[in-house]
């Protein structure tokens, strides 16, 4: 252990705090010690955290080590024998180290990033272990730095033990279900709902010989048992809006768990509901907000989201998600420079997986699997959209780092930035526009190029006088009969002989030109969806590319 404050002389109500943080390469722990009043201030800031408690268990019903029952005894044997003030001896400080060791350990990648803590806490036959974050760096009491520790806004976890009669009683919370935390306390499967659990399904019995089963989205969920009472849960009876019969439950399925008590089932419905919704409700105040006024700047970063403005930056919504990577980006907010980078390194990467979740869009149970990405959304493109941009995927791949994978990895993200639902497809353009940063950076007239035709993504490559000459409703048909015999990809501008880059002038293929051929085009083709669209060369040029899918 390190330093020790004592607050006060008097005897009465006490807690001792330890804390670390989780990456530490040391166990040692940091000690603050609080006595009489300044133990009631920490009483008050737990009061605020324990509103939010999800379940309770006793430590005979866990799956957990002997070690880590000793421990937990030992603590609460300690906690109960000290006097106010003295100090724990080496066994004790050895129980506490072990604790704080195991959970440490047992946390994911984001839950061991930095600024985040272990914070175990030890009053008269209490014990509750944390898992906090704090960014804030410019703590110089020590009951400011317990303030910012114990904030509920910065637990997202926490496991309290106490004392009933002869049982050791767990009362817990975790604001994002994460697997780590429900592994670490021991908690059966069967008692735990996670983000992702897709339908809800209850099977009812209407006579000896007749069963009915009633599916539920998890937004019906919301809006048809949480937020009304169109539908009503009711001991084992599942009453209905159009009907006088109530159905008897025989039983409820919600992905992997099966539950016997409609009661049961619609409190991790609830709970499931809300730690869900805190991204959605903060995103929804962000966009209702002011954030396109010109004087301020929303930056969504990997751990926080800040409002910028002028030399003042306000932190509007912190995020320790486990799970996911959450993103939060739309019109007026802005990815950050890094954490972009970062994302578009992995994005396509073989031997990554990153998820990605969107506040803004609906959550899915399955997720939209592009390259390294999966997108636990519902962003709207269909079956034959979807097996397209892997062929896309795939090219882009086999290209790697080459001066041309820039241009695949770019084309498959504008693509899903001009098909998928907002506000996710904002996200999409921000990697596009990543793409198209290194794609402009390597290319330029006359460079030799590695996309060769055919492929998986059935490239053509065709040279700008390919497409000079001739009225717009024939160069039209010149790109609907590539695309309708076969061609994913139609590159305009690459010598198809030679592999060399030879550029279009701008001026001769504007905006509004394009988007004229992209309509002729989409009203000739068999494809569910056309684009043609410019891609920036270095010198100003630019390279066309059709593109079809579905």
């Amino acid at each position: 252990m390190s330093q020790e404050i004592l607050r006060e002389d008097a005897l009465g109500e006490y807690y001792y705090i330890f804390y670390r943080e989780i990456r530490s390469d040391s166990t040692k722990l940091t000690e603050e010690r609080f006595i009489g009043d300044d133990a009631e201030a920490v009483e008050m800031l737990l009061d605020d955290i324990f509103t939010n408690a999800s379940g309770d268990h006793t430590l005979e019903e866990l799956d957990t080590t002997r070690y880590f029952e000793r421990w937990i005894e030992g603590s609460l044997d300690a906690s109960e024998a000290i006097e106010p003030g003295e100090a724990f001896d080496n066994r004790a400080e050895g129980d506490l180290e072990a604790i704080a060791e195991d959970f440490s350990d047992d946390m994911q990648t984001r839950a061991r990033a930095a600024g985040k803590y272990v914070v175990i806490i030890l009053g008269e036959g209490r014990l509750i272990t944390c898992h906090s974050y704090t960014g804030q760096r410019a703590l110089t009491t020590e009951m400011e730095i317990i303030e910012e520790l114990l904030s509920a806004d910065n637990i997202d976890k926490y496991a309290e033990f106490t004392r009933e009669e002869d049982e050791i009683v767990i009362n817990h919370f975790d604001k994002y279900d994460t697997k780590s935390f429900v592994e670490w306390l021991g908690i059966p499967v069967d008692q735990v709902v996670y983000d992702i659990k897709g339908d809800v399904k209850i099977y009812s019995v209407i006579a000896d010989d007749i069963q009915a089963t009633f599916r539920f989205t998890r937004d019906d969920i919301v809006e048809k048992i949480i937020n009304t009472d169109e539908f009503n849960l009711q001991g084992n009876l599942l009453e209905t809006p159009d009907t006088e019969r109530d159905y008897r439950i025989k039983q409820i399925r919600w992905g992997n768990s099966t539950y016997e008590s409609a009661e049961e089932f619609k409190q991790e419905a609830l709970t499931h509901h809300y730690e869900l919704s805190y991204y959605e409700d903060k995103f929804d105040e962000l966009a209702k907000g002011d954030l396109g006024v010109a004087t301020k700047t929303a930056i969504d970063r990997e751990e926080r989201l800040t409002i910028e403005s002028g030399s003042k930056q306000e932190v509007r919504v912190r995020k320790t998600h486990d799970d996911f990577e959450i993103v939060l980006v739309n019109e007026f907010i802005d990815l950050e420079a890094g954490w972009r980078q970062a994302l578009a390194s992995k994005a396509l990467a073989n031997d990554q997986r990153v998820s990605i979740h969107h506040p803004g869009n609906s959550i899915a149970e399955e997720p939209v699997r592009i390259g390294a990405l999966r997108i636990y959304n519902t962003i709207g493109l269909d079956e034959g959209v979807v097996d397209d941009l892997h062929d896309f995927v795939r090219t882009a791949r086999d290209l790697g780092t080459s001066n041309m994978g820039s241009l695949m990895k770019h084309v498959t993200f504008d693509l899903l930035r001009r098909e998928a639902n907002a506000p996710i497809c904002h996200f999409f353009g921000e990697l596009a526009d990543e793409y198209l940063r290194s794609h402009k950076d390597t290319i330029s007239e006359g460079t030799r190029v590695t996309l060769r035709e055919g492929g998986p993504a059935s490239v053509e490559l065709k040279s700008p006088e390919w497409f000079y000459g001739g009225k717009d409703y024939e160069l039209a048909n010149k790109l609907t009969k590539e695309l309708n015999n076969g061609a994913g990809m139609v590159v305009i501008g690459v010598d198809e002989n030679g592999g060399k880059v030879k550029g279009i002038q701008k001026n001769r293929f504007p905006h509004e030109r394009l988007e004229g051929l992209e309509k002729k085009v989409r009203n000739q083709s068999d494809a569910t969806q056309i684009h043609v669209v410019p891609v920036p060369i270095s010198g100003g040029d630019i390279t066309i590319t059709a593109m079809k899918t579905g």
